[in-house]
């Protein structure tokens, strides 16, 4: 018997028998009977495969759109984070640059101070 033939085939309502949407009548031994109860048994196994298979791609897919927008948000903590790092590198520059002038002001001073006092005693 065909998917097509199988898939068209019903109980009629008034016979209790199985019966194709042209309204032939099957015949009515229990080969028959079993054969289609057993076809129509696969046929919900496979749709039930069908179902779990789609439930785990949907699952798959919402994680992944998940890990995606993660992923967006930690490449934009790492650009703050990479321009916070520039910005403190050049404070940092400005720093040691502040701190060799204020050295050499001081080294000065001293050198002035020393002149000053020698000349003293």
């Amino acid at each position: 018997m065909t998917w097509q033939r199988f898939l068209s085939c019903y109980i009629d309502d008034r016979t209790g028998r199985w019966a194709h949407r042209t309204g032939e009548i099957f015949e009515d031994d229990m080969d028959t009977r079993n054969r289609l109860e057993e076809a129509l048994a696969q046929f919900e196994a496979a749709l039930t495969q069908v179902e779990q298979a789609c439930g785990s791609l949907i699952s798959e897919t919402e994680a992944l759109d998940a890990l995606k927008a993660e992923n967006a948000q930690l490449k934009q903590a790492q650009a703050k984070l990479e321009n916070e790092l520039q910005t403190l590198k050049a404070r940092a520059a400005d720093l040691a640059e502040a701190n060799r002038q204020v050295l050499a002001r001081i080294d000065a001073a001293m050198s002035r101070i020393r002149k000053v006092l020698g000349e003293e005693a």
